[in-house]
């Protein structure tokens, strides 16, 4: 029996290993040094290896991310993922035209998502100007006018003077494309103002060249994706919401590192000077490690002498979790400091070896997802758009009056029933007082029935005047050949109800 319940011990503990072995392998940290020249930066890569080697199991090992980070960097889209949205867009923009517009809506906003975590460049921009009028055109077949423009506006807003293809679209989605940018004014603007180090940068708004750095402009409130660039190679990028109070931001412009795997311990070979990554390297590294945090080593040599810097980094937002300098560090006791280093980034052991922390480091990388989170739920992604929802109201349509106009003819029917009703009375009546009381409500009736008839045709009449007056523009009916995306041809019938 001893030998049973210490076999089933054995066994539970083993199994608890396994499992929270998996558990702490699958959110171990990564090691990567920060070097400026491989040449010079032996120490630090020196150090990155044997933290790594300190670390053992706790981390993820060489081979785990080089398989990760293989492929395409943060800046590039693969020819196969360029491939998949092109048919994702292509699927969505065919059930559009097959009338399946739920489908197609829910197509093309998964597919505005995957765009989101793209790197900005023509690809992206290309299937964002697409996927949105195509994401009206399905807002439109699915009755929802105020959604259709407000997808046109998404793209007018940074493009007010774009227009539409006739032989790419059908005449009924031109006219509200161009009802949509007639009435872009009437949107509630926010105002930006962008400045960056170093200065005269170029300043994109999805896509859209809007001016250089320092800049000033208003824009429709909502969220939009924001870019600075330089002829040199340096950027900044993040998303910026727009709304009642001013927006200013202070960007520092930087450049692309070099990710190296195959040298004596993974790094990130950064531009000369430069200090931190991208804010697009955030959100990468977070996508490919799987949310694992960052121990990033760093030789530093200021003026008062050269110290190593280490971090434990949360990708999702880029900010630093704990940190510390070693200084005053031989060659020789390099392999002992590793395992107080070890000790303190993992578990928060302080260790007499490292120099306190004090604050937060001013080169604090940038933040990666946690800034398109930042105030989203203040302003929408979309442009608000009450200015467009009272695209044709109620009192300016044709139906409304068109029920008046049959309950007034109902009205007339019944009085011209009662005056024929009275007429009768009048002639069976057999006093002349009869005859004069009966003819008098016949008279009556009759003035009833006219007026009602009058007031019923004024009635429609005056619907089918503001109808085509305030609705001119919608209300064509046109039947037309239209190509798809893929070279086929439909045939669309347009008109309004």
């Amino acid at each position: 029996m001893n030998r049973i319940l210490a076999f089933l011990f054995l066994g539970c503990m083993f199994l608890t290993k396994q499992v929270w072995g998996v558990e702490a392998n699958a959110q171990a940290p990564a090691v990567f040094a920060l070097i400026h020249d491989p040449a010079h930066d032996h120490d630090t890569l020196e150090l990155s290896r044997l933290l790594q080697q300190a670390l053992g199991e706790k981390a993820l090992g060489r081979a785990d991310l080089r398989r990760r980070l293989s492929g395409v960097g943060p800046s590039q889209v693969s020819e196969a993922q360029a491939k998949n949205l092109q048919q994702h867009y292509e699927q969505a923009f065919l059930q559009t035209y097959s009338f399946e517009y739920k489908q197609a809506i829910r197509s093309l906003q998964d597919l505005q998502s995957e765009l989101d975590m793209l790197p900005p460049g023509p690809l992206r921009w290309s299937l964002f100007v697409k996927s949105h009028i195509a994401l009206g055109m399905a807002m439109e077949g699915a009755k929802n006018r105020t959604g259709a423009i407000q997808a046109f506006a998404a793209v007018l807003r940074t493009r007010p003077d774009m227009e539409l293809s006739r032989r790419e679209y059908s005449t009924k989605t031109i006219q509200l494309w161009n009802l949509a940018a007639k009435r872009l004014d009437a949107l509630n603007r926010g105002s930006l103002a962008v400045d960056c180090d170093p200065h005269e940068a170029e300043l994109f708004l999805d896509g859209v060249r809007v001016g250089t750095t320092p800049y000033l402009g208003t824009f429709a409130m909502g969220r939009y994706y924001l870019q600075a660039k330089r002829a040199d190679g340096s950027s900044a990028e993040r998303w910026v919401n727009l709304g009642p109070r001013p927006t200013r931001l202070s960007l520092r412009l930087l450049k692309e590192p070099e990710l190296l795997l195959d040298g004596l311990h993974p790094a990130l070979l950064l531009p000369a000077g430069q200090k931190g990554l991208p804010g697009r390297w955030w959100d990468w590294l977070s996508r490919r490690l799987g949310g694992a945090k960052l121990i990033l080593v760093e030789r530093n040599c200021p003026k008062t002498g050269c110290e190593f810097r280490l971090r434990l980094v949360d990708p999702i937002s880029g900010h630093s979790l704990r940190h510390a300098r070693l200084t005053r560090v031989s060659p020789e006791q390099l392999p002992a400091t590793a395992i107080s280093l070890a000790e303190y980034l993992v578990d928060g052991r302080p260790s007499g070896r490292l120099e306190p922390a004090g604050r937060r480091p001013e080169d604090e990388p940038e933040a990666g997802h946690e800034l398109s989170r930042q105030n989203e739920a203040l302003v929408p992604v979309l442009p608000e758009l009450e200015a467009f929802a009272d695209i044709q109201p109620w009192h300016q349509r044709w139906w409304p009056y068109a029920i008046g106009s049959a309950g007034l003819v109902g009205l007339a029917v019944a009085a011209q029933f009662g005056h024929a009703r009275c007429q009768d009375a009048a002639e069976e009546a057999l006093t002349l007082q009869g005859v004069e009381n009966n003819q008098q409500l016949a008279d009556l009736y009759l003035g009833l029935a006219i007026t009602g008839y009058t007031l019923a045709a004024a009635s429609l009449v005056t619907g089918l005047v503001l109808e085509w007056t305030f609705e001119s523009e919608l209300t064509e009916h046109q039947l037309g050949l239209h190509p798809g995306p893929d070279g086929s041809m439909g045939i669309t019938w347009t008109t309004r109800f």
